[in-house]
């Protein structure tokens, strides 16, 4: 099932109420002009705490594996632990590198700033390709659980034509506040810069919007 999608026509699709932003993503059709000319998403200080104190204990499990290795018989100490030490890192990297304190935006310019390294980037609409949701498996019994109290929707990915690195937007464990008005506030600015294009598919039984394609009228 591919097409646009309203909510009436959503609404038929499901017999019961949820919350369609984290179980089904946004419909572009639906989407109202913003109040306040900026709109930012972020993180509360518990949040980014607890966040900082999940990759410290996430590089310090990479240590004491790196650690360990390095007790290994000769000749594999300095392989074993110098390719702990990388893999650990890669690791750390991988489950950080989109993680961010917070996301705006201000007329057609987007921001962010990144939650441990405080670097901050600025695109602009233009340059957006598509935003797709990141999902949560239902297939293990946590992800289920996690799903039916936040929604399977984790966050939205904002992708750009160079292949620059996406900016994520939060909406659900942790959630950053005011995701939803930020997601509306981008989908509004970019129907006023070209066409939107919501391409819904059923997955896992549910409608979900898998993908916003955004066509740029200036091109």
């Amino acid at each position: 099932m591919c097409g646009s999608l309203t909510s009436n026509g959503l609404a038929t699709m499901m017999d019961y109420e949820r919350d369609w932003f984290r179980d089904f993503g946004l419909d572009p059709s639906s989407i109202d002009r913003p109040v306040e000319p900026r709109v930012r998403a972020s993180f509360s200080l518990p949040q980014m705490l607890a966040q900082w104190l999940g990759t410290g204990v996430m590089t310090c499990v990479g240590l004491g594996i790196a650690f360990a290795l390095w007790h290994l018989p000769d000749p594999w100490p300095v392989p074993a632990a110098l390719f702990g030490a990388i893999a650990g890192g890669y690791i750390v990297w991988r489950g950080t590198r989109l993680d961010l304190a917070w996301v705006e935006l201000e007329g057609t310019t987007l921001r962010s700033r990144h939650l441990y390294t405080s670097r901050e980037r600025e695109r602009d609409l233009s340059e957006v390709s598509e935003i797709v949701p990141v999902v949560l498996s239902r297939v293990a019994m946590e992800t289920r659980i996690a799903g039916a109290l936040w929604g399977r929707i984790k966050a939205f990915l904002i992708r750009f034509e160079d292949g620059g690195a996406p900016i994520q937007i939060c909406c659900a464990d942790p959630a950053m506040r005011n995701a939803r008005e930020l997601m509306q506030a981008i989908l509004f600015q970019l129907s006023e810069l070209g066409e939107l294009h919501a391409d819904v598919r059923s997955v896992e039984g549910s409608p979900l919007i898998v993908r916003i394609a955004w066509r740029n009228q200036r091109t």
